[in-house]
């Protein structure tokens, strides 16, 4: 199921995956959009984007014509990772600055924890690959991989980001109700 013939596409995922990160903010900008009546300021940043990315898809297919295979979808997730930053990224800037007045540093600040949070997963993911992939099966490396890695995340997710600890515990409060003051005495020694 998962051999060497999987590991070439490694690389052209990465790609993607940075790709998929920038798109989610589409799903975003989409209903701001509308939700403050500029459903025709979604439409053409739909319409833009796909324009822009059937061009240059036509222009690399163009260029990547003889190449090897392995070349051209590396060079297609290039291009889609090339559009996502030149055309999307400038856009979402764009309607956040204008419509939400949310600065750039702003929007570092609110995202910061997110992408800590990743990168601390992938740094862990990467290390059980590296110990496990030598003596066990691929597909427990796999397993392995995704739920450390999702425990990993949320955990420094959590920690991280005060507002969601706040959702969090308001979530498990309104769910469970507040603990008493003799229970938690009780509990912790």
């Amino acid at each position: 199921m998962m051999g060497k013939d999987w590991g070439r596409s490694a690389d052209v995922l990465k790609i993607l995956s940075i790709v998929g990160v920038i798109m989610t903010f589409q799903y975003l900008i989409g209903p701001l959009l509308q939700a403050v009546s500029k459903p025709h300021y979604a439409a053409a940043m739909v319409w833009g984007h796909g324009a822009l990315s059937v061009l240059a898809l036509v222009a690399a297919g163009v260029h990547l014509k003889h190449a090897a295979t392995d070349r051209q979808v590396l060079g297609i997730a290039v291009v889609r990772l090339a559009v996502a930053v030149l055309f999307f990224t400038p856009v979402i800037f764009y309607f956040l600055r204008r419509i939400c007045q949310i600065s750039f540093s702003q929007f570092v600040k609110i995202v910061l924890p997110s992408f800590a949070a990743s990168g601390i997963a992938a740094v862990v993911v990467m290390t059980v690959n590296a110990t496990l992939s030598v003596t066990v099966p691929a597909i427990f490396v796999l397993v392995a991989g995704v739920a450390v890695g999702a425990l990993v995340a949320t955990g420094t997710l959590v920690a991280l980001d005060s507002r969601l600890r706040e959702l969090l515990l308001s979530g498990w409060s309104q769910t469970w109700g507040t603990p008493s003051k003799d229970s938690v005495d009780t509990v912790v020694p």
